[in-house]
């Protein structure tokens, strides 16, 4: 079995607990400090998140309303890639 690298563990957590992209970051870096998290993290967790969605190990959904894999949809393709490019998402 594979070892799991550090981030990749606290996505898969994350992922089973149907976090949202904000407490995934907040989980990975023990602060809320956003600015920190676009130089640093987003990239990390974009690009994982961009070649797990296409395996199914995760799914992305967007919904204005909680919890979002019940209430909205499941962004997937270029409209996944879009999310993940920005930023402030």
């Amino acid at each position: 079995m594979k070892e799991w690298a550090d981030d990749e563990y606290c996505l898969y957590i994350n992922g089973t607990e149907t976090a949202d992209l904000w407490a995934i970051l907040s989980d990975w870096t023990k602060s809320e400090d956003e600015e920190e998290w676009k130089k640093q993290h987003v990239p990390r967790f974009s690009r994982l998140i961009a070649c797990w969605q296409p395996l199914g190990f995760i799914k992305v959904f967007r919904s204005d309303e909680w919890p979002a894999e019940l209430c909205g949809e499941e962004v997937t393709g270029q409209a996944l890639a879009d999310l993940l490019a920005d930023p402030a998402s």
